[in-house]
């Protein structure tokens, strides 16, 4: 356990914490902005989405 709680709890809420920030970026990046900050948000969004499949394939590590 980490931090007295079980690992699949914490994954469980970074997992809920980065599908958000996923989603986040996804709708900022499809708002009307400069070409610079569009490219930005892009890049985060990106970012996210990998975190968040980075997550989830290691909870399911977890769950195997």
């Amino acid at each position: 356990t980490a931090l007295g709680r079980d690992e699949r709890v914490l994954l469980q809420m970074l997992d809920e914490d980065e599908a958000a920030f996923e989603q986040q970026f996804a709708a900022a990046a499809n708002e009307e902005t400069d070409p610079e900050i569009h490219a930005l948000l892009e890049r985060q969004y990106e970012d996210a989405h990998r975190r968040h499949l980075g997550l989830r394939a290691w909870q399911a590590q977890l769950s195997a």
